[in-house]
């Protein structure tokens, strides 16, 4: 098992402890994103602060190591009103961020009021943190799509259907995603936004967060363990898992 060890101060003062991950959960009380049994294979991130956090949602030095790591591993592409600063398009423009790209309903989707969705794509580290803090997209009410796409290819293609579906927590076409070659995986908040859901598309792509997230934890001096399903669970200690898994 890979394993560091150390501590990093947040930007609010607590400390860091460690950063974890399990493989492949399947415990119900996790409540998974649908989007998430389509890829390869999942995987569920989450950390421990030395005080818990009085916020809920990602700490700035979790934020950091994430986006750190899976920036190495490709393009990523979120929700985030940025994307109207710059001239409103369907397709893919280029802005100081990266590209941005403006989806909207047509059809029955206009008519029952369904929403613009925004996206903004980068490879920078520093841009992408700000998927945590994207309202009225909010993190920690689940109201965030993250795609990983390849980092040497185009910005991801998308439909509106497909973002609309993995915003609302609904189960996305397989193929709808698995026939975009570009697309490497999902990210999605966990309950509260307390954790951090991974799914993988491409059979590599599991390796390659592992790798970078170790290097990142290792670079912040920070724990890094890929853990049991149950170890996390401890490790965590998240109030919501625990009332979650004793009423089960």
């Amino acid at each position: 098992m890979t394993q560091h060890e150390g501590a990093q101060h947040d930007a609010t003062g607590e400390t860091l402890v460690g950063v974890y991950l399990s493989r492949n959960p399947v415990d119900p009380c996790w409540e998974l994103h649908p989007a998430l049994r389509h890829g390869k294979a999942w995987a569920l991130f989450g950390w421990r602060m030395s005080t818990p956090p009085l916020d809920a949602g990602v700490p700035h030095a979790v934020a950091s190591i994430l986006c750190q790591a899976l920036s190495q591993c490709g393009k990523l592409t979120f929700l985030h009103s940025r994307a109207f600063e710059t001239p409103r398009s369907p397709t893919w423009q280029s802005a100081p961020e990266g590209w941005t790209c403006v989806l909207e309903p047509k059809g029955m989707d206009w008519l029952r009021w369904r929403p613009v969705l925004p996206l903004l794509c980068t490879m920078e580290p520093t841009v992408a943190m700000q998927l945590f803090n994207a309202e009225p997209f909010s993190w920690t009410m689940r109201g965030q799509v993250v795609v990983l796409s390849r980092r040497e290819a185009p910005p991801p293609l998308l439909s509106y259907h497909a973002v609309f579906e993995m915003l609302k927590g609904e189960a996305v076409n397989a193929l709808r995603i698995e026939e975009n070659a570009t697309i490497r995986g999902l990210v999605s908040p966990g309950v509260d936004g307390d954790f951090v859901e991974l799914g993988y598309v491409d059979e590599t792509i599991a390796e390659d967060v592992e790798t970078q997230l170790s290097q990142a934890c290792a670079e912040a001096a920070v724990q890094w363990r890929i853990v049991s399903e149950a170890e996390l669970k401890i490790l965590t200690s998240a109030p919501s898992v625990d009332i979650a898994v004793s009423a089960r």
